[in-house]
């Protein structure tokens, strides 16, 4: 009875691969029909810029309500550098205006940048903008649950 039972799962063994390569290969294929509409959808630039600009609100907002301990919890040593450079009085709040300032404008570059290439240049376009709005909403994520 045993041997029978080897006999059958070998069997098994040996079929699975033929079986399973085509379910790959639909499973890539229905994958990258989808990418494919959505990379001609006319909500995929809109759902990238939204993404990207509203986690960059989001740290912004952030950076104004942790101003008082930024300069020892700002790990981007250009962040740190950018905020030594701003003038501060003594006892009052720390002036982080110039901070935010750059982060505004790295903020408007990537956000142009993203349209410029997946209107110009889709074939690149989509995929640096799939990577930008993933790195932002591990951002986001970071942003909340670390501090």
């Amino acid at each position: 009875m045993d041997t029978i039972r080897l006999v059958y799962l070998d069997s098994r063994m040996l079929n699975c691969p033929d079986q399973l390569i085509p379910q790959i290969q639909s499973m890539t294929a229905s994958l990258g029909n989808a990418y494919d509409r959505w990379k001609s959808s006319l909500i995929a630039i809109p759902t990238y810029l939204a993404i990207v600009a509203s986690v960059a609100i989001y740290d912004i907002y952030m950076t104004v309500y942790y101003a008082a301990t930024l300069k020892q919890m700002e790990q981007n040593p250009i962040g740190r550098l950018l905020m030594g450079l701003d003038e501060m009085e003594e006892g009052f709040m720390p002036n982080v205006s110039l901070f935010i300032a750059m982060k505004s404008l790295g903020t408007l570059i990537v956000l142009l940048s993203i349209c410029f290439l997946t209107v110009r240049k889709a074939r690149i376009g989509h995929p640096v903008a799939v990577g930008v709005s993933c790195f932002q909403l591990g951002l986001a994520t970071y942003l909340t649950f670390k501090l």
